[in-house]
């Protein structure tokens, strides 16, 4: 009688411990890819957020301009261009209310492509001798289809002409 032949396992074990860590490698893998994916969606929407925050600040701050450099009247209609940073912007605008305009510009941003918007909420209350202008500004970015808006709210007095 011949002697039996030990049958060896040290292939299929080796297979399997291949296995087990080809998976926790591809599970590492995916893990780490998930979480590049993720930051890089969080730095696009922080990037849109500050170029719609800078949007509602220009519209802010073109309105500012006009009621000062051009001497607005707020119980009047908005002047139309609105002029800023030495360009002329020709804007949409809403009559909410005799006291209430909406407006809708588009900012410049020189050397850039970038296809923001703001639109103004312009309102006035007399209070004595002096108006108050309150203006909410909602920057919007893209314009055509906004995936952010930002919205800053600010108010001015003006002596009633």
């Amino acid at each position: 009688m011949q002697p039996m032949k030990r049958v060896s396992t040290k292939k299929g074990l080796t297979a399997l411990v291949a296995i087990l860590i080809m998976s926790v490698a591809m599970t590492a893998a995916l893990a780490i890819f998930q979480l590049l994916f993720t930051e890089s969606l969080i730095a696009r929407d922080q990037q849109e957020s500050v170029v719609a925050e800078y949007a509602a600040e220009s519209g802010i701050e073109c309105m500012k301009y006009n009621i000062y450099a051009k001497s607005y009247d707020a119980s009047k209609s908005p002047p139309n261009p609105l002029r800023c940073n030495g360009i002329d912007y020709g804007f949409t605008k809403t009559q909410i209310s005799p006291s209430v305009w909406e407006l809708t510009f588009s900012p410049s941003y020189p050397m850039t492509q970038v296809n923001a918007c703001a639109a103004i909420s312009m309102s006035y209350g007399d209070i004595g001798t002096e108006r108050i202008i309150y203006m909410r500004s909602h920057g919007r970015y893209p314009c055509d289809n906004p995936r952010v808006e930002r919205a800053i709210e600010t108010s001015l007095k003006q002596a009633i002409p």
